[in-house]
């Protein structure tokens, strides 16, 4: 009770009096006042700061130096990288009671390098060389036309035309004829068509194009021999194919054909029971063995049945393995695989060409043992002859004859390896 009474009591006296009504703009005004000395203070401070005098006499100094100068004498610090450091150029600057602003726009005047300050902070940046924006035309689109031929000048329908720049593409239709837009009229056009050389001819703001396309000679290399004779081109075939040229067998130094063939075709085994010439023993599995009687190929050199080692490598024009259901012309025989080898024929020339090749090796005995002599050998026969409580094989006048080089005896020589050096040669 007694405190509502007392706001009573003051709300009474305010309204009689008028204080409040006479202090608000006194109040408002004194606040006003007060923040715009605060604003000229801050002012006076800033420029104050931007207006100190500096002093700098330096002759060919790096600009670090010369900043630690600046910091020194207004306090103000800086950042500068490691990069910015290196590419800044030495300065000399002789400046008295200069202000901060001018003395730094000198110091980087020739400085690849400008500054800006923020909050007594002076912050280097690398400088922004100025831009210059070229204004070029616009682009016009240009129709291109023309017709594709063959060699014969025949019309070819379907021959790709692509503009290499922009990568727009058009086909020719069954007239040969095309249409292509492009984006301007510079760049180059392709045209291919399988089989057929491909052929690039700049546009140079050219609106017709004809072009004639020959065959592709690389393409005969595409085929490989199936089935007595028959060429076809590998994609088209089903199965496994493989197909080397023969050249890769005669580049080698070998005599044979099995010899040359050995690692050169995948999944075709050559292997070998013997290193004597002639007698090699050679084995030869497609894709491993898959019977214990064995698996051997059928091979066929110009369609006849024969066998790889009656061929010369010399007269091998390639050799193509079938695999799988690419031998299934051949019926049962074809079941471990087809080896089909193509011989070199007569080609039509200005003039006859001759080959020669000559291979010559030499085999030799890595580590010779020296063989015993006759007179020890027989002497250590009979000891053996006496640790086994035999009779000794050599008589006691024989050992004296073979001691006493006696001529129908004599001491012997081992002549076992004595065929040594071996020489092999070749001649194709």
């Amino acid at each position: 009770m007694l405190h509502y009474q007392t706001k009573q009591m003051y709300r009474i006296y305010t309204i009689q009096t008028g204080i409040v009504g006479r202090l608000l703009p006194k109040i408002w005004l004194i606040m006003r006042l007060t923040i715009i000395i605060m604003i000229v203070s801050l002012v006076q401070v800033s420029a104050s700061s931007l207006a100190q005098r500096i002093t700098i006499n330096k002759t060919n100094k790096n600009l670090i130096s010369i900043l630690k100068d600046v910091r020194k004498q207004t306090g103000y610090n800086f950042v500068i990288t490691d990069d910015q450091a290196d590419k800044s150029k030495p300065v000399s600057l002789n400046v008295s009671g200069g202000e901060l602003l001018q003395v730094l726009d000198e110091l980087f005047r020739t400085q690849p390098l400008s500054y800006k300050i923020d909050n007594k902070t002076i912050v280097v940046s690398d400088k922004q060389e100025d831009i210059v924006r070229v204004v070029r035309p616009a682009a016009v689109a240009v129709e291109v036309r023309g017709v594709v031929r063959d060699e014969k000048q025949e019309p070819m329908p379907g021959v790709t035309v692509r503009h290499k720049e922009s990568g727009v593409a058009v086909s020719t239709n069954v007239k040969g004829e095309y249409t292509i837009k492009l984006p301007d009229g510079n760049g180059t056009l392709t045209f291919s068509f399988l089989g057929y050389q491909s052929q690039d001819v700049a546009v140079n703001n050219q609106t017709k194009i004809d072009v004639s396309l020959n065959p592709a000679a690389s393409a005969l290399n595409e085929v490989v021999v199936i089935g007595y004779g028959t060429r076809k081109k590998e994609a088209d075939l089903t199965g496994a194919v493989a197909r080397i040229n023969g050249d890769k067998i005669q580049n080698r130094p070998v005599t044979g054909t099995l010899d040359g063939l050995q690692g050169l075709i995948p999944g075709v085994g050559i292997s070998r029971s013997s290193g004597q010439p002639g007698q090699q023993g050679f084995a030869l599995n497609i894709r491993g063995t898959s019977s214990i009687n064995g698996n051997v190929p059928l091979v066929l050199i110009d369609g006849i049945p024969s066998d790889l080692n009656l061929i010369n490598p010399e007269d091998i024009q390639d050799v193509t393995v079938l695999k799988d259901a690419t031998a299934a012309i051949y019926g049962a025989r074809a079941a471990d695989g087809v080896i089909l080898v193509t011989t070199k024929r007569g080609k039509k020339s200005s003039a006859p060409v001759i080959n020669y090749s000559f291979n010559l090796a030499a085999k030799k005995v890595g580590l010779r043992k020296k063989a015993a002599s006759t007179d020890h050998f027989v002497r250590m026969f009979n000891e053996a002859n006496r640790n086994d409580g035999e009779k000794q094989t050599f008589s006691d006048s024989t050992l004296i004859k073979i001691a006493n080089n006696d001529p129908g005896v004599g001491p012997g020589e081992n002549r076992s390896v004595e065929s040594f050096p071996m020489f092999y040669q070749n001649h194709d």
